[in-house]
């Protein structure tokens, strides 16, 4: 019976590891520097980028469990201040309606 549950902790641990290897980003590929050119760059202007579309995440919380709302405000906020573009609304539910709000 040892053996089965050695066995299977094994199995979870490789699983595991293997899921968290897949979840990592991929790194980019090391830029390869042209050579110098004899003649000096002439620098263009950057082209503007076009202002990004408004991008509004919605967000379900369990009133019971977790974070305090006031603690998911504060760090909403915190995002909302770093990512100007990204609008976050949050919504808390009760765990008896958490269900009918996620179907």
């Amino acid at each position: 019976m040892r053996k089965f549950w050695v066995s299977l902790f094994v199995s979870l641990v490789l699983a595991t590891s293997f899921v968290l290897a897949a979840c990592q980003p991929a790194t980019p590929a090391p830029a390869v520097e042209e050579p110098a050119a004899e003649e000096p760059a002439v620098e263009e202007p950057a082209a503007e980028e076009p202002p990004a579309e408004a991008v509004t995440l919605r967000a379900l919380f369990m009133k019971q469990a977790g974070y305090q709302e006031s603690d998911v405000q504060a760090m909403t906020e915190s995002f909302k201040e770093s990512n100007p573009g990204i609008e976050v609304e949050l919504d808390f539910v009760s765990y008896e309606a958490l269900h009918d709000k996620i179907v």
